[in-house]
């Protein structure tokens, strides 16, 4: 098992990688053509049509990586990292969350806890992600109580073991996306941290 400031680290540069954008002609205040002039000639350099930032290629092998997950954790990667995921990415977490998490109930749940349940999952995503990527809880239990309006005793027998297990299922799979990106790009990271000691 890796260790958790190794895969924090792992965190932030997929953070990063996922949000990368391409520079466009509007972004960047400089006309497309630089010129330099002296001694009565001048040259002009036109620049690149779509112009990266420089640590796009560094990143490149993240994205690589993280194009390899199944569709699942790809779409877990992209909620949790990408400042404005799809909400096909949401959709398919949201399932991956129920599915494990139906799968690992002992007795079939009515339907009125079910359909609470499965609200919860979303809450559950995005206590999740503002863990992951700021330590801070944005979804306190007590909000989460307020919110079903289920008294706390109601809630710590009933419901509290279950947002537990939610916010589980995702730190889990999340894991799995840190251990995968870790391992494909490990090689990498140590050629450069080679490279960067010479």
């Amino acid at each position: 098992m890796t260790k958790s400031i190794t895969l924090q680290a792992v965190r932030l540069e997929i953070i990063t990688a996922v949000n990368i954008h391409l520079l466009t002609k509007s972004m960047d205040d400089d006309s497309a053509e630089t010129g330099i002039t002296g001694n009565g000639c001048s040259v002009t350099f036109k620049r690149s049509s779509c112009p990266l930032p420089p640590d796009a290629f560094h990143y490149s092998q993240i994205s690589r990586a993280l194009n390899m997950l199944s569709e699942q954790l790809y779409s877990l990667a992209l909620v949790l990292y990408s400042d404005d995921p799809l909400w096909s990415h949401i959709e398919t977490v949201s399932h991956l969350v129920w599915s494990t998490f139906e799968s690992l109930q002992g007795k079939k749940l009515r339907a009125k806890k079910k359909k609470t349940l499965q609200g919860m999952v979303l809450l559950a995503m995005q206590e999740w992600r503002s863990y992951s990527q700021t330590g801070k809880s944005v979804h306190t239990p007590m909000k989460i109580q307020q919110l079903l309006g289920i008294n706390e005793h109601h809630w710590h027998r009933d419901w509290y073991p279950h947002w537990q297990q939610m916010k589980e299922i995702i730190r889990d799979n999340e894991s799995e996306v840190l251990e995968y990106v870790y391992r494909n790009t490990k090689t990498a990271r140590v050629h450069r941290q080679q490279i960067s000691a010479a």
